[in-house]
């Protein structure tokens, strides 16, 4: 969905109301409410700059709207009436991005406060300073996210904060740091929590992996799958997939367990996306998986369960053993046709075999993965994005080479294509000549012995 009218940025944080409207707060022409029928319409109401909106019951509070640089605390929005809750006439409070939902009573944006039905108080010392002296990273927040074990982690342009509700206690972590707990950018734009207990970190320069267990903190760049460094949201679906907003692009992250290394699978303008840039942490995910991310020409929204289910023929475009093509070997592999080759039978001095493959899928075909291994050798499947594959001195004995495609969702077929390879050892190093061996040694020792009782 694209936005309708001039909006300086369209959002900053999504919300969703019981009546499954979205509230898009914006830092232009006020709210903009989408009634989710079909693919909806977008309708703008002019008004001063809301920069952070949350739900409690049927009341919608803004944690930060700025007038003239005067902060408006609490708004009270219903059935179209507009009433004032809170106001200072404070200029130079801190002002926040971002919030979570109310817990116990209490609202956290950068200040924090307690609301009640006809009270609303405010303690903006609290994160400035907590009582060991330890001071809150910045002022200005992008996200505030709320861990499983109930830390408040705070990211901002300065780092990252993680608050203690129960204590008020403030760890920073930042580049500072130079240890295993240095982050990889100082400017965190928004953080979420894997089904394994890991926070991601989404700063201007790689997304951060910080495994609590091992208290470590890993790296994600462009070369490692993503389409750029600079990561904006975050969010986690249903099927526990981190997905990433970044400024080239979203990025579903495949997350298989703790331990192994994520596959990335990216998409851009060509699968629909408003644009290539996004927005720091305007994102959101429904009560049916479905997923918004904001950027500057509207929002996209998806439900990551729905995938493209048709899936790409994998072919082979070539064999070649000890450097001869598939044209002067025809005879040798038993087809005339390539693609019709399901086993190969070679000699000892034939063990150098390669292989040319494609995954053929026009949906998105610059998309289309490979992935390929040798069974008998080896139990890892590799990268096929070179589309071919080669094997050196391979011992005698029997091998399968397997190829498998997906498509651009990462679906991967489980119809592979397999040629069964059979390496026989030389004359001189089978069973038959170890035999030959055997009855030789025995003879010789019999006629040894033979000699020796004839003296």
């Amino acid at each position: 969905m694209t936005k309708v009218g001039d909006f300086a940025d369209l959002s900053k944080e999504f919300v969703l109301s019981k009546e499954t409207s979205i509230f898009i707060t914006s830092m232009g022409e006020g709210i903009t409410q989408s009634n989710m029928v079909d693919y909806g319409m977008l309708q703008s109401s002019d008004g001063d700059t809301l920069w952070s909106m949350n739900e409690l019951d049927s009341t919608f509070h803004s944690s930060g709207t700025a007038k003239n640089r005067q902060k408006i605390g609490l708004l009270k929005l219903k059935k179209g009436r507009y009433k004032l809750f809170y106001k200072t006439d404070d200029s130079h409070s801190v002002e926040s991005f971002n919030a979570v939902p109310p817990k116990d009573s209490l609202y956290w944006g950068i200040e924090v406060y307690t609301i009640s039905d006809n009270e609303f108080n405010e303690y903006s010392s609290i994160l400035n300073k907590d009582k060991n002296n330890s001071y809150m990273i910045g002022n200005v927040v992008h996200s505030i996210f709320e861990s499983s074990d109930k830390l408040i982690w705070v990211s901002t342009p300065l780092g990252l904060s993680i608050i203690d509700p129960k204590t008020l206690e403030i760890k920073n972590i930042n580049m500072a740091l130079k240890d295993h707990l240095s982050i990889s950018s100082d400017n965190v734009e928004d953080i979420c929590e894997d089904n394994f207990g890991n926070i991601w970190i989404a700063t201007q320069d790689g997304l951060n992996k910080y495994n609590r267990i091992k208290n470590t903190i890993k790296v994600y760049r462009e070369k490692d799958g993503l389409p750029s460094n600079g990561i904006k949201a975050l969010q986690i679906d249903d099927d526990g997939n981190l997905w990433a907003s970044t400024i080239k692009g979203i990025s579903k992250i495949e997350i298989s367990d703790s331990s192994q290394s994520p596959i990335f699978i990216n998409y851009d303008v060509r699968d629909g996306l408003q644009g290539y840039t996004f927005i720091g942490s305007a994102s959101l995910i429904d009560s049916e998986g479905k997923i918004y991310f904001a950027g500057p020409d509207g929002f996209n929204s998806f439900s990551p369960g729905i995938t493209d289910k048709s899936l790409p023929n994998v072919v082979l475009n070539g064999i070649s053993v000890s450097n001869k093509s598939f044209d002067e070997i025809d005879d040798l592999l038993g087809s005339k046709e390539l693609n019709n080759i399901e086993k190969i039978d070679l000699s000892y001095n034939q063990n150098d075999i390669s292989f040319e493959f494609a995954s053929i899928h026009f949906a998105r075909p610059d998309k289309n993965r490979l992935q390929y291994k040798l069974e008998g050798l080896e139990d890892e499947w590799h990268d096929g994005s070179r589309q071919i594959a080669t094997y050196a001195n391979l011992d005698p004995g029997e091998y399968v080479f397997i190829v498998r495609g997906s498509n651009g969702d990462g679906i991967w077929d489980d119809k592979t294509k397999r040629i069964n390879i059979n390496i026989s050892p030389a004359w001189y190093n089978n069973w038959t000549a170890y035999s030959l061996y055997a009855l030789f040694f025995i003879g010789m020792l019999y006629s040894i012995r033979k000699f020796e009782m004839g003296r």
